[in-house]
């Protein structure tokens, strides 16, 4: 299975791109970045206690134990928490501000703070030839679009 993790990469970046479309067209139509990030929250919030109550409860008590351990630092799920909301929010206002592609075009550039941040925080660097040619080409791109799009 571990091998085919591109497979949900690419299925995460159709999703993404079918979001950004959506929520496009939302907030043309007027809706408040604050209400449907609001709305998105109760639905993943109800989701989430469905998932915890009705499916296997020692999924939810193994994290649990985990994050009371200390394994996963709570100021690292902090940050992933408010990183991803605070996140959502910037890139909604983009995408009112202009549109789902030019917004999705720039944020694009997002793996070069994955590995500054990866090395900042962890002192983890997995680089190659080709990461760094891919990484690259994505800067190259964006800022073609912002210079000329």
């Amino acid at each position: 299975m571990a091998s085919y993790w591109y497979i949900f990469a690419v299925g995460a970046s159709v999703l993404w791109g079918l979001n950004y479309v959506l929520t496009e067209k939302i907030l043309q139509g007027g809706v408040s970045i604050f209400f449907l990030m609001f709305l998105s929250s109760v639905v993943l919030m109800v989701f989430s206690l469905i998932c915890a109550f009705a499916g296997n409860n020692s999924i939810v008590r193994h994290s649990m134990d985990i994050i009371q351990s200390g394994k996963v630092s709570l100021w690292i799920l902090a940050g992933y928490i408010c990183s991803g909301f605070l996140g959502w929010f910037l890139i909604n206002n983009a995408i009112l501000l202009r549109n789902a592609t030019s917004a999705s075009l720039i944020e694009i550039t997002y793996p070069l703070f994955v590995i500054l941040f990866a090395w900042i925080f962890f002192k983890d660097a997995h680089l190659n030839p080709y990461v760094v040619l891919g990484g690259t080409m994505i800067v190259g791109g964006s800022f073609l679009v912002i210079w000329k799009g």
